[in-house]
């Protein structure tokens, strides 16, 4: 079965289906009568993936002035790298997931 996500905007949503049950009983509902409800649960990590990837769909990825000018910096020794900084962005990314 395939699951199309990509225009649910809430964590959960009910869908119904069918249910084939291969017992038959008498006086009782038929398998194509029966119906279930499955439950499909978007995690809120899926959310973040799918508006990152459409900001991404929606501009440019590299920003090459950027780029130049760090690759300037690091060429002349002006390039200071924060390792506090980069540790604490990481422990927060990590908390996140």
């Amino acid at each position: 079965m395939t699951i199309n996500i990509t225009d649910i905007s809430k964590a959960q949503k009910l869908v119904p289906s069918t249910g084939k049950n291969p017992v038959s009983h008498k006086g009782k509902a038929t398998p194509d009568q029966t119906t279930s409800m499955d439950k499909v649960t978007i995690t809120e990590t899926a959310t973040k993936l799918k508006h990152a990837l459409k900001s991404l769909s929606d501009g440019q990825v590299v920003d090459s002035k950027r780029v130049d000018q760090i690759k300037h910096a690091i060429d002349d020794g002006r390039y200071k790298i924060d390792t506090l900084k980069i540790a604490n962005q990481l422990i927060r990314f990590e908390k996140e997931l």
